[in-house]
């Protein structure tokens, strides 16, 4: 019999976010879900439990996960799924403002969160959801990939100061999302090889679904404890097969 699990996921409106809610819930597992808003199409259930947040309120984001210790202080599973793409432009065009403004949600406010976590809960396994562009440094995805290849070390740090836990930043290849829609409505820019494969790559059907990507990452959740804590995974080249 599979254990449920209590599992905590950022950024649950819409997109990633929203699927794994899904997932985890049919899954049988209670969800605690945080966004600015409600998570669309996710029926009502005694096992989802959704908190308002603003995560770039350092306070408010602490009120929060104080609030959810009234519900539990065991979490199996947590995933820092929450995040903006930013600005698509090279990096002199554009603002340590804007910047800033990436860092903010895509970094330190996972720092807000996990802080406050190994302080107040009972922690199995983190998941950060990053991205092949933490690696690949693409012209004109300066502020999102330079957030995520700081998202991949704080997690790494992590990892090496907390060996009881498992800490994993997790690229999730394509998925169809409201960012990636924001990024196809751009018009195409050739100077971007970035920008070219990815439309390609929707033209050949290789964006996959946020759903499909969400069971993909909820059938390897446990075995990613098997890879060293603090490694940066890419789910289209995993050390095994797995599937959606």
């Amino acid at each position: 019999m599979v254990q449920q699990k209590q599992i905590l996921i950022t950024g649950v409106h819409t997109g990633l976010g929203n699927a794994l809610t899904r997932a985890c819930l049919e899954r049988g597992n209670t969800v605690f879900g945080m966004s600015r808003k409600p998570p669309d199409g996710v029926e009502s259930s005694d096992r989802f439990h959704f908190y308002p947040i603003d995560l770039t309120d350092t306070a408010g984001t602490r009120e929060t996960l104080d609030q959810l210790k009234n519900q539990t202080d065991v979490l199996d599973l947590v995933i820092l799924n929450a995040g903006i793409l930013g600005p698509l432009a090279e990096l002199p065009r554009t603002d340590i403002e804007e910047l800033q403004r990436v860092f903010e949600l895509n970094v330190l406010a996972n720092k807000v969160i996990v802080d406050h976590l190994l302080h107040t809960f009972e922690l199995s396994q983190i998941i950060g959801i990053s991205s092949g562009a933490a690696q690949n440094g693409s012209a004109g995805w300066g502020a999102y990939s330079i957030s995520k290849a700081a998202l991949n070390i704080l997690l790494r740090v992590y990892a090496n100061e907390n060996p009881g836990i498992h800490f994993t930043a997790l690229a999730p290849g394509l998925v169809d999302t409201p960012m990636m829609d924001s990024i196809l409505s751009r018009k195409p820019n050739p100077s971007w090889a970035a920008d070219g494969r990815l439309r390609a790559a929707a033209a050949q059907g290789g964006i996959n679904s946020a759903l499909n990507t969400a069971n993909l990452i909820m059938n390897i959740a446990e075995r990613l404890t098997t890879v060293p804590s603090g490694e940066f995974v890419d789910v289209r080249a995993l050390p095994w097969e797995a599937d959606a």
